[in-house]
């Protein structure tokens, strides 16, 4: 019911204001119409002023040109275009005129307006045609020559033209002041309108505020105290549904919104202290995270400076033997053969720690591609066995070599990339060599298994400590004992064989035991043929 009244009460007050808005309009229309017509009058006006005016400035040329005979028809011809242009204009602004009236008084003033210019139009054809030069010299005697041109400016058809210009004028000026008239008129009323509907309006909307603060203030008031309650935190408060429908639907679905309220509080606070929980254990993750990278930060400053040393022990090598062996002038062979063999150990040297350094820039961008090849195992198993002793007598090292009594070498097949495994075996024989000070034999074994075979080599060296065993994969890690036996050591050989065997389908296994030695076990698949 309620909501029916409402509609009822805006709809008049839209009413209302739609009749507003088209009285205005209707107004504002008329005015304009009355306005533009004005206008139109205006400058017609002007114009037939500004027509007489051109002529008699012609005239004046004409006194001059007879007078001081001066020759010049420049100002003529100016004057020419002048009345032309004037004449067009009035054509133009008439017909707008003659289409915009309104009464028959308008048209029959605008008719004779149009017969006015025609006049002069044939009074200026004739006057152009007097005018010209030619014309002027056929008469000898000058006072005879002013007395027909003089005529021929004011008498067309026995038509004294100044009394039609004069009338013209004052016709236009009435005309003129009648639309403006006409527009001040039509402006009043509008204001007239406007006021007396906005008067209107004022008082109905105040009628109509005074009802519908009567109906609703005593149902507002209550639901402002509800509102204030929830405000303070009361969201257990309700309100009492009552009064008519719309309110009643309002009073329920308000206690359907607090009811829903209380439960997202009690969600919200569930939901904090989860929250809380996980920002706590979010904080210690995020501390332990920093303390490993500020490990990682520690670690990669001691690989720099570690790289610096590996790289610069061998080059500072190289250069001292190379330096002794040039300043000596009476060397034998032997002697420069022992100087080019300790240079080529250096550079060895080197070339192996940038290779190191090369295969780690390849992990970390991920351009380590192996090509794998079906290879026989004897072919690797002698390939292994050459990089291993190569590596070992060059520090006079021996190699001692064990495998199976196996007869069918041929059918066992390895899929493989035969640089990448023999750069594994070269990063665990180095390390065999570089940590065991006695130089002691390396044994190099070849196992297989059902479709496996292994490859486990063996030192007697400082061995690894149990503690150390479980990182040692770890990039930049070096056991505590391995520091101190070779503090220029870089941490990542065993990280790049690891990385390389499983990209060869591969695993890489350390056993050790501290002072007596580690056993490297790499395995690989293995089919048969």
């Amino acid at each position: 019911m309620f909501r029916y009244q409402l509609s009822f009460v805006l709809a008049l007050l839209l009413s209302l204001i739609l009749a507003q808005a088209g009285a205005a309009y209707w107004s504002n229309q008329v005015a304009n119409e009355h306005i533009q017509r004005g206008q139109i009058s205006s400058q017609i006006l002007q114009n037939f002023m500004q027509l007489s005016t051109e002529k008699q400035q012609l005239k004046i040329w004409l006194a001059e040109y007879l007078l001081i005979k001066d020759g010049s028809t420049l100002k003529r011809d100016l004057r020419f275009a002048k009345i032309e242009d004037l004449l067009e204009k009035l054509n133009q602004l008439t017909e707008q005129a003659q289409q915009q009236s309104l009464t028959q008084q308008d048209f029959a003033e605008i008719t004779q307006q149009i017969k006015v210019i025609s006049l002069f139009e044939t009074n200026f054809a004739s006057l152009k045609q007097a005018l010209r030069s030619w014309e002027i010299a056929k008469i000898n005697d000058d006072d005879e020559r002013w007395l027909l041109l003089s005529q021929s400016f004011d008498q067309v058809d026995n038509t004294d033209l100044r009394q039609l210009l004069n009338q013209a004028i004052s016709v236009q000026q009435q005309r003129t002041t009648r639309y403006e008239s006409a527009a001040m008129s039509a402006l009043s009323n509008v204001r007239s309108v406007i006021i007396s509907l906005a008067v209107i309006g004022v008082i109905l909307g105040g009628l109509l505020g005074g009802w519908l603060l009567r109906t609703l203030s005593k149902p507002l008031a209550e639901l402002v105290k509800s509102t204030t309650a929830l405000e303070q935190g009361q969201l257990n408060h309700r309100i009492a549904i009552s009064g008519p429908y719309e309110l009643k639907t309002l009073a329920r679905h308000f206690n359907y919104m607090a009811q829903s309220l209380e439960q997202a509080q009690q969600q919200e606070m569930a939901s904090r202290q989860l929250i809380e929980k996980e920002v706590t254990a979010r904080t210690q993750e995020l501390a332990q995270a920093l303390q490993t990278l500020e490990k990682a930060k520690h670690q990669q400053k001691e690989f720099f400076a570690n790289v610096s040393h590996e790289l610069r022990t061998p080059a500072t090598a190289i250069l001292g033997e190379a330096q002794i062996t040039l300043r000596s002038r009476h060397n034998s062979d032997d002697e420069y053969r022992q100087a080019l063999q300790r240079i080529n150990e250096s550079a060895t040297h080197l070339s192996y720690r940038i290779d190191d350094l090369l295969m780690l820039i390849r992990q970390d961008e991920q351009l380590f591609q192996p090509t794998l090849t079906a290879m026989t195992l004897e072919t690797i198993w002698q390939a292994v066995g050459r990089q291993a002793n190569l590596l070992a007598n060059s520090q006079q090292v021996i190699v001692e070599s064990t495998h199976p009594a196996q007869a069918n070498w041929q059918t066992l097949i390895c899929y493989t990339d035969l640089d990448k495994l023999l750069m594994i075996i070269r990063i665990i024989v180095d390390n065999a060599l570089r940590y065991d000070p006695k130089k002691q034999p390396l044994g190099l074994t070849l196992m297989l298994e059902p479709n496996q075979v292994s490859f486990q080599l063996s030192d007697q060296g400082i061995g690894i400590a149990n503690d150390d065993l479980e990182r040692i994969f770890e990039r930049y890690f070096r056991a505590n004992n391995g520091k101190q036996y070779r503090p220029d050591g870089l941490g990542i050989g065993l990280t790049l064989a690891q990385s390389m065997a499983k990209q060869l389908n591969g695993e890489i296994k350390i056993a050790s035991q501290l002072n007596q030695g580690s056993q490297v076990t790499l395995s690989f698949p293995l089919e048969e043929v």
